[in-house]
């Protein structure tokens, strides 16, 4: 069950060197491969290098054709568009036929009910027929990359929510979601999205946590400055338990052999 917490300060994640970055780019092959059309819900980074580790130089908006200039490492893939060049998360990208298919824009609850409290509207994963062609952990791993977390960090995340959930990441909405909500945070949950926690979609559920770890008016947002100051999946598992999901700490070894799993699947950094 989840409990209120005190916050600490955060620390940033050490980056690679202009050195190292300049080496990746130019390893890069110069034939182009392959184009693909970059999917999300805003816009994509695009990094010096395929991690999180690498420095943002670039992004590239919502239907953006790119090509793919080399082989793909891990789940970073390096592409060219324009003067552009870099690595950008592979689940974002998708094939030009399969772009082409219509799609109804997003709902916006702050439109349809703009009587509720101004605590501003999440940031959705890219649209949901776009997150079924991957496993929900891969998903909400990409989801938390986008929203600027480090690797270690995005998969202490979602090591702890397979702990609260199930590997799959499947339990029932009335046990309170992926994250197992209880009391206030299910009632702020429709403060925040307009409707009740009950008719939330998994990606209303990541846009939830992440609203809860970074939102000014959060509760909670002292957690997601401690979780900046991961280092490693350990740690990021560690913190991300003590002061997001304030478990008892019996499965705390669990929740970090899923972290460390799960960035070894998806991440392209160490563990």
């Amino acid at each position: 069950m989840l409990k209120p917490f005190i916050g600490a300060a955060c620390l940033c994640a050490a980056a690679i060197s202009p050195a190292q970055a300049q080496t990746v780019r130019e390893s890069m092959p110069a034939a182009r491969q392959a184009f693909m059309v970059v999917k999300v819900h805003d816009a994509l980074n695009v990094r010096s290098g395929p991690s999180t580790r690498f420095g943002v130089i670039n992004a590239f908006q919502s239907g953006t054709r790119v090509a793919i200039t080399g082989d793909c490492r891990s789940m970073w893939c390096p592409v060219q568009h324009e003067s552009t060049s870099g690595w950008v998360y592979r689940s974002y990208l998708t094939s030009e036929v399969t772009a082409a298919r219509p799609s109804p824009p997003p709902s916006n609850p702050s439109a349809q009910n703009p009587s509720r409290p101004n605590l501003a509207t999440p940031q959705r994963p890219a649209k949901e027929t776009e997150a079924k062609k991957m496993t929900p952990a891969q998903a909400a791993f990409a989801f938390f990359l986008e929203q600027g977390w480090g690797e270690h960090q995005a998969a202490g995340i979602v090591g702890n929510l397979q702990a609260e959930c199930g590997y799959a990441l499947n339990c029932s909405i009335h046990s309170g979601g992926i994250a197992q909500w209880r009391a206030e945070r299910v009632t702020r949950f429709r403060h925040v999205f307009g409707y009740p926690l009950l008719k939330a979609t998994f990606n209303d559920q990541l846009a939830y946590i992440q609203w809860e770890l970074t939102h000014p008016k959060s509760p909670w947002r002292d957690s997601g400055r401690i979780l900046r100051s991961a280092k490693d999946a350990v740690s990021a598992a560690v913190l991300f338990d003590v002061h997001y999901e304030k478990s008892s700490g019996g499965t705390r070894g669990a929740r970090i052999a899923n972290a460390r799993a799960i960035l070894k699947k998806y991440g392209g950094g160490p563990s």
